[in-house]
């Protein structure tokens, strides 16, 4: 089947239907970039697993036919047309899809904040490879995120300046400080192994802390625990910060992608579900 380009209302050759196995999509308005990628990253993950929308309309029409579950990565170069609204609905339309941003300029502190608040997980720049990019697509689908030193510095700049505007619910207040510290962690996605590496503590005094955590609130999990952070916490928008805290807080990572020749890894990274070692 042949996909319409919205933004111009006829067809595009080769940008072909991706099908309900969907698990990469490729947002750009630029065909020649569009479908190069999209040809490039299906010799590593298979025809009908890389799909790609020419515009905003386009994007919104394919998510509507695709399973709520797809696509699990979702590529959007900034340099589109409308490309923060693309980011928005995304989140919108679907939440749990990972969002790389191909085209970040490290120095523009507006555009770097702006996606960390539109979820945004993997951040790749004009000076970074298709190596990257495949690298970065692994990375967050399997829960992960990747920043720059730069990038990283200015988001955790915005988490300082939001600090001071959050209050804890009135039900959390029987936690210690360290507990709400290690609730908030949590409430970004972060596992008991990330925790302890970024307060520099020890692993199984996180999972002392969660434990008593989760008996002093009366929950059975760390997410139903996180949902009560999330309900309560109404002074500033909690999905935004809790977003930006989770890009600021993992570790920077540039390793060099596997390259297009290690399809069968990037096919197992995008098998895989987010957050898979989450409570490790």
């Amino acid at each position: 089947m042949v996909m319409v380009d919205q933004a111009s209302a006829r067809p595009v050759p080769g940008d072909s239907s991706p099908g309900t196995g969907c698990r990469v999509l490729v947002v750009d308005d630029s065909r020649l970039y569009r479908e190069g990628l999209v040809e490039l990253l299906s010799a590593g993950l298979g025809r009908g697993a890389v799909g790609s929308a020419a515009s905003l309309s386009a994007l919104e029409q394919l998510l509507a036919e695709l399973p709520p579950d797809r696509p699990e990565v979702v590529v959007v170069n900034l340099a589109a047309a409308r490309s923060n609204e693309i980011l928005r609905t995304v989140e919108q339309l679907r939440a749990a899809a990972k969002v790389v941003a191909v085209g970040v300029d490290e120095n523009d502190e507006g555009q770097v904040i702006g996606c960390a608040e539109a979820g945004v997980s993997g951040y790749l720049t004009r000076e970074d490879s298709l190596a990257d990019l495949i690298s970065v697509i692994r990375n967050v689908s399997e829960g992960g995120t990747r920043v720059s030193q730069r990038i990283s510095a200015m988001l955790l700049r915005r988490v300082r300046e939001l600090a001071p505007e959050r209050t804890t619910p009135a039900r959390l207040e029987v936690l210690t400080d360290r507990e709400i510290q290690i609730l908030r962690l949590i409430g970004v996605g972060m596992s008991n192994r990330a925790i302890a590496e970024e307060l520099t503590i020890e692993l199984h005094t996180v999972k002392n802390h969660v434990h008593s955590m989760l008996a002093k609130l009366g929950v059975s999990g760390r997410g139903e625990a996180a949902a009560l952070l999330r309900d309560g916490d109404a002074s500033t928008p909690f999905r935004e910060t809790a977003r930006i805290s989770h890009a600021a807080a993992v570790r920077v990572s540039r390793r060099s992608g596997p390259g297009l020749d290690a399809g069968p890894q990037l096919d197992r990274g995008i098998h895989a579900r987010p957050g898979g070692g989450g409570a490790s």
